[in-house]
């Protein structure tokens, strides 16, 4: 399926090594990242994502927002690096709770035998959710990094 193994082949065969193989590196780049495979199962299972917006995980709430503070009143003191220092590790820590949360959920899923139809949509439900909790602790740590840096 290489493309350089058709490099003496005509055109046609070269033009659809190259897209044999593309399609192979996008599947196994698929496959290969959790966030992607659920999506894709997603899809399989016409499962539709909800769009709700996530909050912040009370157990981030104070922290957060003391945070907040700290970089609107001096955002290069040692306090608020520190701060943003064991902030950023309680997200890292989330998001690590929710990665296993999402595995977890697919796991029960391969114990029912992987079914792609609406049996499956509860434990789809939960991983989605770890999803958006952990697209939404990924996007709150870029915003903190960028005010932080700014």
């Amino acid at each position: 399926m290489h493309p350089d193994k058709f490099q003496t082949k005509g055109l046609d065969e070269i033009k659809r090594a190259t897209e044999s193989y593309a399609l192979l590196n996008k599947a196994f780049a698929t496959l290969k990242d959790p966030d992607d495979r659920a999506q894709y199962i997603f899809g399989l299972a016409q499962f539709k994502v909800s769009d709700s917006k996530k909050t912040l995980p009370p157990e981030l709430a104070e922290e957060y927002f003391n945070l907040q503070e700290a970089l609107e009143d001096d955002s290069q003191s040692e306090n608020t690096k520190n701060l943003v220092k064991e902030f950023s590790l309680l997200v890292k820590n989330q998001v690590q709770s929710q990665n296993q949360f999402q595995e977890n959920a697919f796991k029960e899923w391969d114990n029912l035998k992987s079914p792609i139809n609406k049996s499956a949509f509860p434990l789809f439900t939960k991983a989605s959710h770890a999803i958006l909790q952990k697209n939404y602790l990924k996007s709150m740590a870029q915003d903190l990094e960028r005010k932080f840096h700014s």
